[in-house]
């Protein structure tokens, strides 16, 4: 004997289809961090630990290296490290791929962050 499948029911197993379908096409693997000071270069750096491709921009990228090494020498003083040791600090920040172009940067970005200080 055929099961007949109210209408109703039709609509939601579609929806449900469609939303993960939705999902799936929304997923972030691409993050663009504009601004590579203080912020941004531990923004970009954690979102690289979390296994996303990240494209960093600053306008001086000096700034993310210097700002790499005095996180991860503060971290050696202190003995402290939230989320990930100094040596896997400086693993993160090699993933990340800096462009002094910011159009490069946010190029195929599937979520862009601009990192500004409030001060």
């Amino acid at each position: 004997m055929d099961r007949v499948i109210p209408p109703e029911s039709r609509r939601d197993e579609r929806s449900s289809s469609n939303e993960k379908e939705k999902k799936e096409k929304m997923a972030i693997k691409t993050v663009g961090v504009i601004r590579m000071g203080t912020l941004g270069t531990q923004i970009a750096i954690q979102a690289a630990y979390h296994s996303y491709r990240v494209r960093g921009y600053g306008q001086d990228l000096h700034i993310f290296q210097k700002t790499v090494q005095s996180t991860k020498d503060m971290m050696k003083l202190l003995g402290a490290h939230p989320t990930m040791g100094a040596d896997e600090w400086e693993e993160e920040a090699a993933k990340v791929e800096l462009a002094d172009d910011l159009a490069e940067a946010v190029k195929d970005g599937d979520f862009i962050i601009e990192a500004l200080s409030s001060s």
